[in-house]
Order: C-alpha cells, then sequence, then structure tokens
C-alpha cells in the first residue's frame, strides 16, 4: 500500500506568501476531501496558480502549513510530494516536445515500482481512456493545444495520484468541447479515486462540475459554498464586476 492509497485530505493552514512586499496570499486555508472537485476562482492576479504551487510543492510559504490528511507537508520538494500522492498540471502546458505522446505519459510512471514494459502498457491504457489512444506514437510537439493539455492530465494520472490539481483545464478548448471535458474530470474522480482541484476562468465548467467553490481575491478567501450560493454571494460579485457594475 502506498501513501496515495490512504490520503484522505489535502489542504493548507493559514499560508501565507509574499513577493517582495506584495502579498500573494494571505492567512489562507483551504480544505480538499478525496470524493470531491472542488472550484478555485478568482480574479486575475487573486494567487489562485500560487495556492496550486503550494500544494504541490513548487512554492515556498512564509507563515501556515500544508497538510495531507494530518502529517505537514510544508517545504517538501515537488518530486517528494508527487510521492505521496499529489500531481497537477500547469497553465503553459509542459510537455517533452520531441518525444512521442505514448513517452510522455509513460514518464509518470518514474519513480514508481512498475517496469518499463508495464509503464508503457500502462500509459497506452490512460491514453486509450482519456481519448488519446490513436495518437500515442504521435511527436508531443505537433499537437494541438487542446490535447496537449489532455496528455498533461494524462500524465499526472499516470503518477497514480490521491489528489489532481488542474490549472486552467480548459484554457485554448473550444466551447463545444467543454462538456465533454468536464464528463472526463468528473470521470477522473469517479473512477481514479482521486480529489480534484480546478482553478479555471470557464464559470460554466466551474458551476456545472464542482461540487464546492473556494473563491479568493488579492490572496484571500472571500467565500466557500455551493456553485449557487456563490454566485449570489455579494462579496464574490463585487470582486469580479466592482462596485460600479454592482
Amino acid at each position: 500500500m502506498t501513501a496515495a492509497d490512504t490520503l484522505a485530505t489535502l489542504g493548507t493552514d493559514g499560508v501565507t506568501v509574499r513577493f517582495g512586499g506584495l502579498a500573494a496570499l494571505e492567512d489562507l486555508t483551504l480544505e480538499l476531501a478525496r470524493d470531491e472537485i472542488l472550484g478555485l476562482i478568482g480574479p486575475n492576479g487573486a494567487g489562485k496558480s500560487t495556492l496550486i504551487n503550494v500544494l504541490s510543492g513548487f512554492q515556498r510559504v512564509v507563515a501556515g502549513r500544508v497538510h495531507a490528511d494530518d502529517r505537514d507537508i510544508t517545504g517538501r520538494l515537488p518530486h517528494d510530494i508527487s510521492r505521496l500522492g499529489i500531481a497537477r498540471t500547469f497553465q503553459a502546458v509542459r510537455l517533452f516536445a520531441g518525444l512521442t505522446v505514448l513517452e510522455n505519459v509513460a514518464a509518470g510512471f518514474s519513480g514508481r515500482p512498475v517496469g518499463r514494459r508495464a509503464a508503457r502498457a500502462r500509459a497506452q491504457e490512460i491514453l486509450d481512456w482519456i481519448g488519446l489512444g490513436d495518437k500515442a506514437q504521435s511527436i508531443a510537439g505537433t499537437l494541438p493545444y487542446g490535447d496537449e493539455r489532455r496528455v498533461g492530465i494524462a500524465r499526472a494520472l499516470a503518477t497514480g495520484p490521491a489528489f489532481l490539481l488542474l490549472d486552467e483545464p480548459a484554457a485554448g478548448t473550444n466551447e463545444e468541447d467543454i462538456p465533454s471535458l468536464m464528463s472526463m474530470i468528473a470521470r477522473i474522480r469517479d473512477e481514479f479515486d482521486c480529489g480534484v482541484l480546478v482553478v479555471e476562468h470557464n464559470m460554466g465548467l466551474i458551476m456545472g462540475l464542482c461540487t464546492r467553490v473556494h473563491v479568493i481575491d488579492h490572496g484571500r478567501t472571500i467565500a466557500i459554498g455551493s456553485p449557487r450560493a456563490v454566485q449570489d454571494d455579494p462579496e464574490v460579485r463585487r470582486a469580479y464586476l466592482g462596485e460600479d457594475e454592482m
């Protein structure tokens, strides 16, 4: 049994991140359960990607802690975080452009007790599941942008995560393809037994997919609740629309 098999919660307690004199996150607490899809939204510059970086070990904090269940994982390096069962994607897709799609996904098995042949077989299964099985031998650098993002998700799934952090998965996706993306993310939770955090600007995706929504602005929490409650929250509307539009 691996650490990922037993993890039930991931979160932060009072996390603060500063860049020079600017607070990117200020005393921010977030909780993600393994059986939910949590949306993280906020205006541009609110600190959403910084929070994903904190949870995945790419950004250190100046105060507060990151926890997986009751284990303090603050300051752990990204590869240690990954081994615990926490995977992520990036806003800017970071594929190995000169390798095949299959090789990119198989790379997600690095550090796991899986042989090369088994890793490639499992990578093909994940690609089939995600709808890119016929592109396994394509060079990753030749893919359309939307397919690149799906390969990034497939590679993250190859790590066997308990939690998957998706940074703008719908970026560059045609509006008519959003429903299938939503369905795929919902199936990730159900079929991979994986809690999902979604950072996204597409409000239709967030409100139609997520069980809870966490809203931040200027690095602080301004609302947490159901999609309907968050949409009706005056502080959320103020953050997005401003006082004049309100």
